[in-house]
């Protein structure tokens, strides 16, 4: 189930691969014994310290390879606009879209729930994704921190601010547990471990009414005010898309991170092959256990700025199957093991499922699931990678069409002659004659 926007109904029903390159790292003994001898190996008769016109120094090593760089940065002149612009388009849409869609609290809705949503697949993308550990038990992590921080705030009077934290070590702990019996497993055994012990906490949290309000949900106390993290109705959608904008940019650059840090390279090594990890000394229970951990720790804390913006849970969404298909489908649809594919995956199926629900009411409730369905079938015939895949193509493209662009622009007419006189003087090749 799917959770729908607030500002629809009040119920809340059915409303990488990470490349392990090899760093390549230049002797500096034998670059000097370079510098030293350039002729070293060629049995020239050239004096000590005289240069062979034949063999480059090391200046002149330096000077051809800032030439090369030159050379390609000319050749390349929009290359570094080219590669910062995603990431100020991103930077663009994360500070500007909230305000533009102020006026429309729906569509405002849509777009904080899929910063979180897509936070919440980044966060399972680091034990599934980075790892290659297939887990479809996370909706017991973000459902904790949701009843953690809940509790304490409802039952204890304790700040959010302080349940936080509480939630997440929480999580944590049962992260080491269950990765302990589980993280052993292999495949579908340890995605079936991970769904019983999701059903074991919906279990258990239907039982303990007289804490957690059993089915019936538990209600969150409404006190604006910054202390219990809950915000004014004038301003409050608005503040939760950039406090999601802000979870969604730390889970971003927390995976660019690890993609570059020495645990994201033991996680390839664990996801390629775990028998050579462990031939090669990586510790690879300890690599586990440690991405399972931060894993949980991230998406607990979702799940307690889940519960202070809804100001209501119920075990059977915050602790439902439903709930971690939907954190793993997302990272699958956008590609598993890259920073930015569980974010392309939420981004495109929620308001789908979401727009479609305001547009055909009568839909079945189970028609998102379908929809899931359909959607994982046709990302793994036609684009088993995710739509991460279609990155390369698109650049590609685009440096094409601005090379061409480039080419058409580099001679205007002159004054009198017509475009097509231009096109037939500069011939087949694009060419213009001298």
């Amino acid at each position: 189930m799917t959770q729908a926007p607030r500002s629809q109904a009040p119920s809340h029903q059915a409303a990488p691969p990470l490349a392990a390159d090899a760093r390549t790292v230049r002797d500096p003994a034998a670059q000097a014994q370079t510098a030293r001898d350039p002729a070293a190996g060629g049995g020239g008769g050239a004096p000590a310290g005289a240069p062979d016109a034949a063999t480059p120094t090391a200046e002149g090593s330096s000077a051809a390879g800032s030439n090369d760089a030159a050379a390609s940065a000319a050749a390349e002149p929009g290359g570094r606009l080219s590669a910062a612009a995603p990431a100020a388009l991103g930077l663009a849409a994360l500070l500007g879209l909230p305000a533009l869609l102020e006026g429309s609290p729906f569509y405002l809705e849509i777009l904080a729930l899929v910063f979180l949503w897509g936070a919440m697949a980044g966060a399972w993308n680091i034990v599934s994704g980075y790892a290659g550990k297939f887990s479809l038990g996370h909706a017991a992590f973000f459902g904790l921190g949701a009843y953690a921080s809940s509790i304490l705030y409802a039952r204890g009077g304790v700040s959010p601010w302080l349940g936080i934290p509480v939630g997440m070590a929480l999580s944590v702990a049962l992260a080491a547990f269950i990765g302990l019996v589980t993280l052993r497993l292999k495949g579908k055994y340890m995605a079936l471990c991970t769904i019983a012990f999701v059903s074991l906490m919906e279990i258990l949290a239907v039982h303990f009414r007289d804490l957690t309000g059993g089915s019936e949900g538990l209600m969150v106390p409404y006190e604006p005010g910054l202390a219990n993290l809950t915000f004014a109705n004038d301003h409050e959608k608005l503040v939760w898309a950039y406090v999601f904008a802000a979870l969604a940019l730390g889970v971003f650059l927390l995976c660019r991170r690890l993609e570059r840090s020495p645990l994201g390279y033991r996680l390839a090594a664990l996801r390629e092959d775990e028998d050579a990890a462990e031939a090669l000394g990586v510790n690879t229970l300890a690599v586990k256990l440690t991405s399972f951990g931060l894993s949980a720790a991230l998406t607990s804390l979702g799940g307690s700025l889940y519960a202070q913006y809804m100001l209501w849970i119920e075990p059977q969404y915050v602790l439902s199957m439903e709930l971690s298909t939907q954190f793993a489908l997302f990272a699958i649809i956008g590609g598993v093991g890259s920073a930015v594919g569980p974010f392309l995956g939420a981004g495109l199926m929620f308001p789908l499922l979401t727009l479609s629900r305001s547009a055909f009411p009568g839909l079945p409730p189970g028609f998102n699931m379908l929809v899931y369905g359909l959607a994982l079938i046709v990302a793994v015939l036609f684009f088993p990678k995710g739509l991460i895949a279609l990155g390369p193509p698109l650049r590609r493209l685009a440096r094409l069409i601005g090379r061409t662009g480039r080419a058409r622009l580099g001679r205007r007419p002159a004054a009198g002659e017509t475009a097509a006189g231009l096109n037939a003087a500069e011939g087949p090749a694009g060419s213009s004659h001298a």
